[in-house]
C-alpha cells in the first residue's frame, strides 16, 4: 500500500508570487525583488510518458514534471503595492504572473519590470529504477528548458550591494542592542548617553575578541567538541532520551 502511494504521489503548485519590497536601503529609489510561478506539478506518467495509475511497476518509477512561466524580477524604480485592497492586491499578483508570456499590457503597474531571471518553462522526466544495476542507474533525469537566462545591470547591481549592507547594519545593531541607552539617558543628556554606548559596544566586543584566544575558551571547545562527540555516538545508536541532556 505505501509503495503504491509513492509511486502515484503527484504534486501541482499554481499561481505563485513572492514580493520584496524595499523604500530604506536607497533612499528615494524603492525596489522590488519578486519571483513569480505560473505552474508547477509533478505527475506519474507510465513508460511513454502519458499520464497515468501506477500499480505494481516493477521496473521502476516514472515521473513529469512540467514547469510554466517561472521568473525572477528586480526593478530598480518600482510603484508600491502597499496602498492596495487585498483584491486589488490579489488581481495585480495575478497578472505579473501571466505578464511575462504577454508583454502587452497596458496596466502602467506592469510595465517597466526588470527580470534578472526571464521566463522559463521546461519539463523534466525522471525514472526512479528499483533495481539498478552496473549499467542501470538507480536515477535518471532528463531536463529540458525554453531559456536559461540570468541579467544584471548597474542599477540592480548597487540597490543589492546597499541592501546588503543595509542587513550587515542590522546585525551589527542587534548584536549590540543591550548596550544601547535608554530613552531616558538620552533625553537627559544625549551626547553622555552615546559615549557610554559606544564605550561599552567597543569594550564587548575587544573582550570577546580577546576571550577566544584565552585557555578557557580552549578547554570550553575541548569539552564541548568531545561531548558532541559522544551524544553524537548515543544518538546514532538510538539511545538517547531526550530528558537525559541538557544544554
Amino acid at each position: 500500500m505505501t509503495n503504491k502511494i509513492l509511486d502515484n504521489l503527484q504534486l501541482q503548485i499554481k499561481n505563485v508570487h513572492v514580493r520584496y519590497e524595499d523604500k530604506i536601503s536607497v533612499p528615494g529609489h524603492a525596489f522590488l525583488i519578486g519571483l513569480s510561478l505560473a505552474e508547477l506539478s509533478v505527475v506519474s506518467t507510465d513508460e511513454n510518458c502519458c499520464k497515468s495509475f501506477i500499480v505494481g511497476s516493477k521496473a521502476g518509477i516514472h515521473k513529469l514534471k512540467s514547469l510554466d512561466l517561472l521568473a525572477i524580477d528586480f526593478s530598480t524604480n518600482s510603484i508600491s503595492l502597499f496602498h492596495l485592497t487585498q483584491e486589488q492586491f490579489q488581481k495585480h499578483f495575478t497578472k505579473m504572473i501571466s505578464q511575462s508570456e504577454n508583454s502587452n499590457s497596458t496596466d502602467s503597474m506592469l510595465l517597466d519590470h526588470q527580470y534578472i531571471l526571464n521566463t522559463v518553462s521546461g519539463e523534466g522526466k525522471l525514472v526512479l529504477c528499483k533495481h539498478p544495476t552496473k549499467d542501470l542507474a538507480k536515477i535518471n533525469y532528463q531536463l529540458t528548458l525554453s531559456e536559461l537566462a540570468f541579467l544584471i545591470d548597474a542599477g540592480q547591481y548597487q540597490h543589492t550591494l546597499s541592501c546588503l549592507d543595509l542587513f550587515h547594519f542590522f546585525n551589527r545593531r542587534q548584536e549590540f542592542l543591550r548596550f544601547h541607552p535608554g530613552d531616558t539617558s538620552v533625553t537627559k543628556n544625549k551626547a553622555r548617553a552615546l559615549w557610554s554606548f559606544a564605550i561599552a559596544a567597543t569594550q564587548h566586543e575587544v573582550h570577546q575578541r580577546a576571550y577566544k584566544w584565552t585557555w578557557d575558551c580552549f578547554c570550553q571547545r575541548k569539552d564541548d567538541h568531545k561531548l558532541y562527540i559522544s551524544l553524537f555516538q548515543v544518538a546514532q545508536l538510538g539511545t538517547l532520551a531526550l530528558n537525559s541532556v541538557s544544554i
